[in-house]
C-alpha cells in the first residue's frame, strides 16, 4: 500500500485546520477598513473623527492584535495587551504596549 497520498492528504488537512484556528487570520478576516469605515460583521463604524483604542487579554491577544494591526495599521491610537510570553512571528508597532500575564494559580 502506497502511503504517500495518504500522508499528503493528512498534511493538507492539518494545514487547513491550523489556518482555520489562526487568531491573526481570523481577526484580519472579521474586520475591514474602507476609507474611514471600520467594518465588523454587519456593522460599520465611522472612525474618521474618533480615536481607536484596543485592549486585549489572553493567550490569543497578541495574535489578534497582529490581525488588527494588519488591517488598521496606524489608525490605532493606543493598545494594551496582556498575554502569556510573546511568541509572535512579527513585532507589534509602537502603539501596542505588551505586558506578560499568566494565571494566578
Amino acid at each position: 500500500m502506497n502511503r504517500d497520498p495518504l500522508r499528503t492528504a493528512a498534511l493538507e488537512i492539518f494545514k487547513h485546520a491550523l489556518t482555520a484556528v489562526d487568531a491573526r487570520m481570523a481577526t484580519r478576516n472579521a474586520i475591514s477598513l474602507r476609507q474611514s469605515k471600520l467594518g465588523f460583521r454587519d456593522s460599520d463604524f465611522d472612525i474618521s473623527t474618533k480615536r481607536v483604542y484596543v485592549v486585549g487579554v489572553g493567550k490569543a491577544a497578541v495574535s489578534m492584535s497582529l490581525g488588527l494591526q494588519d488591517v488598521l495599521d496606524d489608525r490605532v491610537s493606543a493598545t494594551v495587551v496582556s498575554s502569556t510570553a510573546q511568541t509572535s512571528p512579527a513585532p507589534l508597532s509602537s502603539q501596542y504596549q505588551l505586558f506578560d500575564g499568566g494565571h494566578p494559580l
